[in-house]
Formats: structure tokens, sequence, C-alpha cells
């Protein structure tokens, strides 16, 4: 038990979080406006936000990328509190906010 403690979770242990970089792509994506954390999910890895422009990004374990558009902070924080960040993201943010694919 103690080894299984001092090794950390599993969701915690599989990547630090990273720096978003944008890749060539046809819409204007903003480039490096979050920095993404960790957050305790089966589906997603690490959620980053921008209060100024209100661009969310979102990566999945897959390591897919997505960035989302006039985001409300009110929309990032309940996604930040929500119990279960799959299904919060799946009613509240994905095909309500314009996204590209990073």
């Amino acid at each position: 038990m103690k080894a299984t403690l001092e090794q950390g979770v599993a969701w915690a242990r599989r990547r630090r979080p990273t720096i978003t970089l944008a890749v060539a792509s046809n819409a204007p994506a903003q480039i490096g406006v979050t920095t993404r954390l960790t957050v305790a999910s089966s589906q997603i890895y690490a959620v980053g936000y921008d209060p100024n422009s209100q661009i969310l990004e979102v990566e999945f374990l897959d390591k897919t990328v997505y960035q989302y558009q006039e985001v409300p902070i009110e929309i990032h924080q309940a996604f930040e509190a929500a119990v279960s960040k799959g299904q919060y993201y799946n009613q509240m943010i994905k095909g309500e906010f314009n996204a590209q694919k990073l």
C-alpha cells in the first residue's frame, strides 16, 4: 500500500502538464495561450483556460487537443468543479462552442 501511495495515482503519472503549441491549421488558433493542468478523468487528460481570450483547451487521453473559443469563465469554473469532467464536457462544451483541433 505504501509503495502504491509513493508512486502516485495512475492518472497523475501518465504525463506532466504541457504548454500548448498549435500546429498548422486553416483556422486562426492562438498559439500557446494556456497551460493545461491534469485533471482526474477517465476521458480527459488536461484542461487549460485563458480568461483574457476566453479560450478553453481540452486534451484527451489519446493526446488529441481541442481549442474552444468564446467560452465564458463560468463554464470553465463549472468544468473544473464537475465531479465527472467527461460528462460535463459532453453536455456543456462539445458542440456548444466554436472548436478547432490542434
